[in-house]
């Protein structure tokens, strides 16, 4: 999973945004646990989709 974040200080206008990976678990899930597998990656599809969504509004914004 990839995370997005964002930092600014308080006293500059400079914005920082960075991203971050999750430990690489998704073999090891899908192999020991495959139905949690199948929710991460309904969930991760739900979030790429409320991503783009909020991507949009924002850009409309």
């Amino acid at each position: 999973m990839r995370v997005y974040g964002f930092d600014q200080d308080g006293k500059t206008t400079n914005r920082t945004w960075y991203t971050a990976l999750t430990p690489p678990i998704w073999p090891w899930m899908q192999e020991c646990d495959p139905a949690a597998a199948e929710r991460v990656a309904a969930c991760r599809k739900a979030a790429e989709e409320i991503g783009a969504h909020l991507d949009r509004l924002s850009r409309d914004a």
